[in-house]
């Protein structure tokens, strides 16, 4: 958990300095420059105390890399000729050297002991194939009680340079993949992120191959297609993306469309791809500089993702290489959350406030093309509106039409320029959280 002290750190680094980088002419701001940097250069000095409940060596050793990579960031925006009057309070712990890390894996896990061992051998053997490329996994256990936690354990003590075992809790208390996620996210040193879910399958060579294309290429959002696999009790059968993707995909590829006409026409696409993150390969500077991280709702964690990554790429592109196939189970086969119909589906108005929100911090409705990006929003949020309702319980379909309309009529009645500090929580459109233990999805 003390791991999130690593983005509030750099959200503070990236309000003092950007903000007196459009200011250095002023002596008065100058000056202030040079006290503030030593102020929070200190400040970062003084805050390596957070390393010290780490429970192993490699730990310690990451949490201190991390330290000494936000603090060579920051130094770089200060003046040049404030850096040796700075030294002593910049370059503490001289001797931390950084790691050279291609790609950061996530992957949350929730009672799958029956599929860990063939997906993390997969894993391995598979990005192992290229030489070059330097990994780290992080698996965060959401309170499983099978096995899992006992096969993580058991191959982390095997890769210790390169396997993180984290979790949600000390219990089985499940908080969800969104949350299981961003407890990994602050502690990635990979310049690329890849998530992977379970009960997925995955071509992991193709995923070495894609995260040498988007380095090449230098993109934030490397934007990838997918396979379909529909799992019966009577066998299985692989298709092609979801019919709505596979148009959009094909559009791309297209030799009349392709390439799109700059980064607005990309993203457009983009966002109206399916949410789930492993189809893209997502840079963790994106990540850090634009504050994205999943929703904290059990279900729709994901859409907080998928347009805040998207909408503050800056440099989106597609490759037309599979790395996952995405498993659709029979409920006879195996459940899914997806296709849960719990109470739980209430908090999808949630997981659409919770966005809409994050996208107005980012100003996403008020940069250039930010008209599409609210229309597109929009639509979008109307079509989820509709697909949950399906999956609510006949008991809790009152209060979901209740909230669902009070969030339509929150865009008819708001000043289009108060999008920016939406007051999500402050006009109270979600008046009252639902009851824990009726949103717990077996």
């Amino acid at each position: 958990r003390i791991g999130g002290y690593f983005p509030n750190l750099y959200q503070i680094g990236e309000l003092l300095f950007t903000g007196f980088q459009k200011n250095l002419r002023s002596t008065c701001t100058r000056v202030a420059v040079k006290d503030i940097a030593q102020v929070y250069f200190e400040f970062l000095a003084a805050s390596r105390w957070i390393r010290h409940p780490q429970k192993t060596k490699e730990m310690k050793e990451k949490f201190m890399r991390l330290f000494v990579q936000y603090r060579d960031h920051w130094v770089d925006h200060i003046p040049f000729d404030y850096k040796a009057d700075l030294a002593s309070s910049i370059y503490f712990e001289s001797g931390v050297k950084s790691k050279d890390v291609d790609l950061s894996i996530i992957m949350p896990t929730l009672n799958v002991a029956d599929l860990l061992p063939s997906l993390l051998e997969s894993m391995y053997k598979g990005l192992q194939k290229s030489p070059n490329l330097t990994f780290e996994v992080f698996a965060v256990d959401d309170g499983s009680s099978d096995g899992t936690q006992q096969i993580l354990r058991e191959f982390a003590a095997k890769h210790k340079d390169n396997f993180v075992l984290l979790s949600t809790s000390s219990g089985t208390t499940q908080l969800g993949a969104g949350r299981a996620r961003n407890r990994a996210i602050p502690l990635v040193e990979g310049r690329y992120v890849y998530f992977v879910d379970t009960d997925d399958v995955y071509d992991f060579p193709a995923l070495a191959k894609s995260v040498e294309v988007a380095t090449k290429r230098k993109v934030d959002l490397l934007i990838l297609p997918y396979k379909t696999e529909y799992v019966k009790l009577q066998g299985s059968k692989i298709e092609g993306m979801l019919s709505k993707d596979q148009r959009g995909w094909n559009r791309i590829w297209s030799s009349w469309w392709w390439p799109p006409t700059g980064q607005d026409a990309r993203k457009s696409i983009a966002l109206d791809l399916i949410n789930y993150p492993w189809k893209q390969l997502t840079s963790s500077k994106l990540i850090r500089d634009a504050d994205v991280f999943f929703g904290p709702t059990r279900v729709h964690n994901d859409v907080q993702f998928h347009w805040t990554s998207i909408v503050a790429s800056r440099n989106l592109q597609f490759h037309n290489e599979v790395v996952c196939t995405h498993r659709k189970f029979d409920p006879a086969v195996r459940g899914q959350l997806t296709e849960v119909k719990s109470v739980a589906r209430l908090t999808a108005i949630d997981a659409i406030g919770l966005t809409q929100r994050a996208l107005a911090r980012q100003g996403a409705f008020e940069e250039a093309g930010g008209d599409q990006t609210l229309k597109q929003w929009i639509h979008f949020v109307k079509d989820l509106v509709k697909w949950a309702a399906d999956r609510v319980p006949d008991e809790w379909i009152p209060e979901y039409q209740d909230r669902s309309k009070r969030l339509m009529e929150a865009w008819k009645t708001e000043d289009p320029a108060s999008l920016r500090t939406w007051p999500y929580w402050v006009n109270g459109l979600v008046e009252s959280p639902i009851p824990s233990a009726k949103v717990k999805v077996e």
